[in-house]
């Protein structure tokens, strides 16, 4: 079956699930994954923002916002639109929640959907927003400062046993757009996620 028919029925089992909810938990569910076809970046955030409940796409608050204008600014395309039809985004939890408790079961329930989805994408880059994807994904115990501003492999950042993703795929990581303005008011930070974002250019469109 072709991997795009595969996502889309994937994207059917993520707006059925319930699982959280038959664990006694109020999240605000979000049915919708957004996807480019056949996209060779994935990006990983948290969970979605609150303002995604109402638009009903991803990254589509402030924060989400402003990481649209790093991937224009990194030459993934000259406008959101074009940044939407080429990159795979996705989060690891598929609800919004306040609660720091209920995040955490909430993304221990998603892990399966998101595994499927990094099988499925096969992206050759995958760039993630804050430190919760680095430690979930790739058991990573630094510093998001130590790694923002380089391109990384999956066991240079953790000691996962079995790999995630595929073979060559470059992981680079961002900051939360959420803390964009702590970043933008730190030099050293500030240089750091521009360096992240050229290497983003340069892997997207080589």
């Amino acid at each position: 079956m072709d991997e795009i028919i595969k996502l889309e029925l994937l994207a059917m089992e993520v707006s059925d699930c319930r699982l959280c909810e038959a664990h006694g938990m109020a999240l605000n569910h979000l049915p919708a994954i957004h996807r480019g076809d056949c996209a060779p970046m994935i990006v990983i955030g948290t969970q979605p923002e609150k303002a995604d409940l109402h638009s009903r796409q991803l990254f589509s608050g402030s924060a989400g916002k402003r990481m649209m204008n790093w991937l224009v600014r990194a030459g993934v395309g000259k406008e959101v639109e074009d940044v939407l039809a080429r990159i795979y985004f996705t989060t690891l939890s598929k609800c919004h929640t306040a609660s720091g408790r209920d995040l955490n079961q909430a993304i221990g329930h998603c892990s399966f959907f998101i595994e499927r989805e990094l099988k499925l994408v096969a992206p050759r880059i995958c760039v993630t927003l804050g430190k919760e994807p680095l430690d979930r994904l790739f058991r990573y115990v630094g510093t998001l400062e130590d790694v923002v501003g380089g391109e990384w492999t999956e066991t240079e950042l953790g000691s996962h046993m079995f790999p995630i993703l595929p073979d060559g795929c470059r992981i680079i990581p961002l900051p939360k757009p959420s803390s964009a303005l702590m970043w933008a008011k730190d030099v050293g930070r500030a240089e750091r996620l521009d360096q992240a974002l050229v290497l983003i250019d340069k892997l997207f469109n080589k």
